[in-house]
């Protein structure tokens, strides 16, 4: 039985794991959208 709970626990922590990374990876996707239509650069026509 102890097994069987350490194999469930072992794949929820990984599964956790894999929504901290996506959660991540998303937040600095967003920050570099949102920094981008702030800080208008010369390949960027976004003017305001």
């Amino acid at each position: 039985m102890a097994l069987i709970s350490l194999g469930g626990y072992l794949a929820l922590a990984g599964h956790r794991s894999h929504l901290y990374q996506s959660n991540n990876r998303l937040a600095a996707y967003l920050a570099g959208r949102i920094a981008a239509r702030s800080y208008p650069g010369p390949d960027n026509e976004h003017s305001g």
